[in-house]
């Protein structure tokens, strides 16, 4: 077949590329904010266990000491309690921002695989519509050249 009748085929493109690439950003910011709830996390929790530990220290029986000095470690052991209270709400609420955020991580990546699939589905599509059209283009190449052979 000449040149000049030649169908050439496109190269393939994902008409979807702008959103996937939004995708791929919105699955690499979950997967920042999760790591920073993790951080966070982690850093409550330790703070958690240091005053777990300065609790039990407080609770120490006083050898000696006045009326005064009884008060005044009672006040104190309240505080400590109260602080480990608190920090110990905080690892709860921690715990639900970091389940969230592996949720939203979770639906960024299922968001961006799915893209990626209708990807490779329409690229191997392209493919085989490619190989179809090479495959006919040849057929008629071989037709076009047997009709202009002479007759044997």
């Amino acid at each position: 077949m000449p040149d000049e009748y030649r169908v050439v085929a496109r190269p393939y493109r994902f008409g979807l590329e702008s959103v996937r690439s939004v995708r791929e950003h919105d699955e690499w910011t979950a997967m920042k904010v999760l790591a920073d709830e993790l951080a966070c996390a982690e850093s409550l929790t330790a703070a958690a266990r240091d005053s777990e530990l300065r609790l039990v220290q407080s609770r120490v029986p006083l050898v000696d000491g006045d009326a005064g000095a009884l008060r005044a470690r009672q006040a104190y052991i309240e505080r400590l309690e109260r602080e480990h209270l608190a920090i110990r709400h905080s690892v709860q609420v921690q715990v639900g921002r970091v389940a969230a955020a592996r949720t939203r991580l979770e639906d960024a990546v299922r968001e961006r695989r799915i893209l990626d699939q209708l990807d490779d589905k329409r690229r191997a599509a392209h493919a085989v519509e490619t190989r179809r059209r090479d495959r006919v283009e040849g057929d008629e190449a071989l037709a076009l050249r047997a009709a202009m052979e002479p007759a044997a």
